[in-house]
């Protein structure tokens, strides 16, 4: 069975996201700070793992540059969720930024 990690600060939405992927066949893994989908990814096997953008307690891009360093996480692919109405997403050397607007 897939198993897909999802990381947000909203446990509301984790919980709406882990019922919907739940019904599609999915294990689904929930974590809601980055020290603890860390520790997951470390311990478990995960097939895909999803984060939100922006978070209080780090980034979504440093979380990613991180996985990138790491031996054992950077095959994890990395779907990136976001509230933002609109994004533009510019790759640079190494790290993707993210240009916001509000309108």
């Amino acid at each position: 069975m897939t198993r897909i990690l999802s990381l947000d600060d909203d446990p509301e939405l984790l919980q709406r996201f882990a019922v919907a992927l739940n019904l599609a066949g999915y294990e689904h893994l929930l974590a809601t700070q980055s020290k603890e989908a860390l520790s997951i990814l470390h311990n478990e096997r995960i097939d895909l793992f999803t984060q939100d953008l922006a978070r209080p307690d780090m980034p979504g891009w440093d979380l990613y540059e991180l996985m990138k360093a790491d031996d054992d996480l950077r095959s994890i692919p990395v779907l990136f969720l976001s509230g933002v109405r609109w994004m533009v997403w510019i790759p640079t050397s190494s790290v993707l930024q993210s240009l916001e607007t509000t309108t």
